[in-house]
């Protein structure tokens, strides 16, 4: 068989043998601490006919990357539009953080995957940060998810510095009208729900966990959170070597009813309840059972409800 008739064998493989294919290969694209990448893009290419299946699966347009061609975004946005009460969500990766977003993706989807942290990229310069015009009207959720091992203290050390100059838009545009004259400003987005993955069963010993989730929390975007998931959380080291008590006082979230853990050692749950401050919590879960997981006079109590 020559390279030709091989080719088209490929070609006409049945429709649905195609989308089975694709399934397990986008199965393959979650990593540990549910990191994604798009690698089943490249099946888009194999041939006209796969290309052809790929652009009309509805499984493939759930999650996409914040930067994709014209013809992917117009494939997204179809989708988008035949099935409107699907959740699209985007995933930021190292290479897209300062490159503008897909607009058409942007402006659709309602859940974002960031990395907790990732080491600086000089080449942006140290100071460089995400181009404004990254906008996401219709955030709701952010999905954070382990970074890669941190093996040196001076990485360590610029953990912090890398977190707060990447990543996420958190403004976005609002039109009002005084008088009859229409105008557009800006407002911080207020999101309500955020969810912390870290890698199971990795001991971090540059990077302590709790800390790393308060560095977020403590954005202004997040004052108005009201639920927090934090999975796969254990044993972590000081950020910086410092003694980290002193190093990150206790935050306060006033709005933050709800808290889920799952798969986290009792000595890392310990350490970020005694870091943290939620007077309006009204529910706590461990591995999917309601649980009694609060501080009160600096102690912390951690007891099954049923």
């Amino acid at each position: 068989m020559d390279y030709l008739q091989a080719m088209d064998s490929w070609n006409n493989v049945a429709c649905e043998i195609v989308r089975l294919i694709y399934n397990e290969v986008l199965n393959t694209c979650e990593g540990r601490a549910g990191r994604r990448s798009s690698t089943w893009m490249v099946m888009l290419r194999v041939c006209q006919n796969w290309r052809a299946v790929g652009l009309w699966y509805p499984r493939l347009w759930i999650h996409t990357p914040s930067v994709v061609p014209k013809s992917l975004e117009e494939a997204f946005l179809y989708h988008c539009e035949k099935f409107p009460k699907d959740v699209r969500e985007m995933w930021i990766s190292k290479r897209d953080e300062y490159s503008p977003m897909s607009k058409g993706v942007a402006s659709k989807v309602s859940i974002v995957h960031i990395q907790m942290w990732r080491n600086p990229d000089r080449s942006h310069g140290v100071y460089a940060s995400a181009p404004t015009t990254n906008l996401l009207p219709n955030l709701d959720h952010v999905a954070f998810h382990a970074g890669p091992p941190v093996k040196h203290t001076e990485q360590a050390r610029n953990l912090r510095y890398a977190r707060e100059l990447y990543h996420l838009p958190i403004f976005r545009k609002v039109e009002s009208v005084t008088n009859g004259v229409k105008t557009e400003g800006w407002e911080i987005h207020r999101i309500k729900s955020s969810s912390f993955t870290f890698d199971a069963g990795r001991t971090e010993r540059m990077v302590h966990y709790p800390c790393m989730i308060i560095w977020w929390l403590a954005q202004k975007c997040y004052e108005d959170m009201e639920r927090i998931v934090i999975k796969n959380m254990g044993p972590s080291g000081a950020l910086t070597g410092r003694d980290d008590e002193l190093v990150f006082p206790i935050l306060t979230m006033r709005k933050v009813n709800c808290i889920e853990f799952s798969n986290c050692s009792r000595a890392a749950l310990n350490s970020f309840m005694l870091r943290t401050n939620f007077p309006a919590l009204q529910q706590t879960h461990w591995n999917g059972s309601p649980y009694e997981i609060r501080v009160e006079n600096a102690l912390f109590i951690f007891r099954p409800l049923t």
